[in-house]
């Protein structure tokens, strides 16, 4: 074998492995484009691998416990990250003219309490 051919070979095997590369990459961005809208609504289950100690966020630290109150004891409204206040529970809030009392309205299925 020649030097000429040995040279075209190894370039024909890298222009293959290119193209072949290249191909993958192309099929696996086209296959992770679509996603399926958002389901609404059902029942959401979540798995731990332990039990809390407590349900008490104020008596324990255990993680698994603060994972779990994040979500029972969700507030009416939580701060982005310039501190302004964004609604979670509640779709807004009224003030009333004297300032003493403010009336929120809860998003539609929410019950809080």
């Amino acid at each position: 074998m020649t030097e000429d051919t040995a040279m075209t070979t190894r370039f024909s095997t890298t222009r293959i492995l290119t193209v072949l590369s290249m191909a993958a990459v192309f099929a696996i961005v086209i296959s992770a484009g679509a996603a399926d809208a958002p389901k609404r609504g059902g029942v959401l289950r979540v798995g731990n691998l332990g039990e809390p100690p407590a349900l008490d966020a104020h008596w324990t630290t255990a993680s698994i416990t603060e994972t779990l109150t994040n979500h029972i004891y969700e507030g009416l409204y939580s701060l982005d990250s310039s501190a302004r206040p964004i609604p979670m529970l509640a779709e807004g809030h009224t003030v009333s003219k004297d300032g003493l009392a403010y009336t929120f309205k809860l998003r539609q299925g929410i019950k809080f309490h």
